[in-house]
């Protein structure tokens, strides 16, 4: 709400939460004056995948960038940078930087010392010709989900495509397949979003999540690798995958 000089709704998605929170929701909304928002819902839980697509399915917008609980945009003109990136360079997706905090007990804590992801950004640079970007993502180089900026048609196609293949991840699988297709994917070399570490499914480290998650991606693997049978290096990655996985992402 405090994001300047751009338009923008918010589109509140809840996956079959027990206790029901959009009352509290609104009321934010209207003590504050904004009105242009959209609160959809599960009946059940459906993972985040599924929950995620549901939400972007009612946005109305050009672009969109997903956030969850606990994460924090930047400053109040991110949002409006991010758009003057992806209007510059023509682009589908972009990611930014992002700073990584753990709060305990009102304790907030940067961690300075902690690696971004992508560990080696510069990469996505232009310079790169495409065919490089698509080899150094499948080969680790990851991209923190809740740095990413989409535009929101493209976001659409391709998390829809990973419905009943992928549950809880949307992020780098669904980047997998845009930079197989001949997408770039371009990086925004500024500060995007405060992450808080330490309590989501990807960074809390709780063995049930990782098997999850592990799950996710080889489904995603599995179909990368029947919707590109005449790519090499894909065919080969699929082979590989499982230890890239636990190598890079997990340590």
């Amino acid at each position: 709400l405090a994001q300047k000089d751009i338009d923008f709704e918010i589109v509140v998605a809840d996956d079959g939460s027990e206790i029901q929170c959009f009352d509290k929701a609104e009321q934010y909304f209207k003590k504050s004056g904004f009105k242009n928002y959209i609160l959809v819902s599960q009946q059940t839980n459906v993972g985040t995948v599924k929950n995620y697509y549901h939400g972007i399915c009612h946005a109305k917008g050009e672009y969109i960038y997903g956030i969850s609980p606990g994460d924090m945009l930047y400053d109040d003109s991110v949002l409006r940078r991010l758009y003057e990136y992806m209007k510059t360079k023509d682009a589908k997706i972009c990611f930014g930087n992002v700073v990584y905090y753990t709060n305990e007990d009102n304790n907030i804590q940067v961690l300075e010392n902690k690696l971004n992801a992508p560990i080696r950004p510069w990469y996505f640079s232009e310079k790169y010709p495409l065919k490089k970007v698509k080899e150094e993502f499948l080969l680790g180089n990851n991209i923190v989900g809740a740095a990413f900026f989409r535009e929101t048609e493209t976001a659409k196609k391709y998390i829809g495509e990973m419905i009943g293949v992928s549950k809880y991840t949307e992020d780098n699988t669904t980047t997998a397949f845009l930079l197989a297709d001949g997408i770039r994917v371009y990086h925004f070399d500024e500060f995007v979003v405060w992450y808080e570490y330490g309590t989501g499914v990807s960074t809390s480290n709780n063995k049930k999540w990782e098997m999850l998650l592990e799950r996710d991606f080889d489904q995603s693997y599995k179909l990368m690798s029947k919707k590109y049978p005449n790519d090499a290096f894909i065919q080969n990655i699929t082979k590989l995958y499982k230890y890239i996985y636990k190598t890079c992402i997990f340590t």
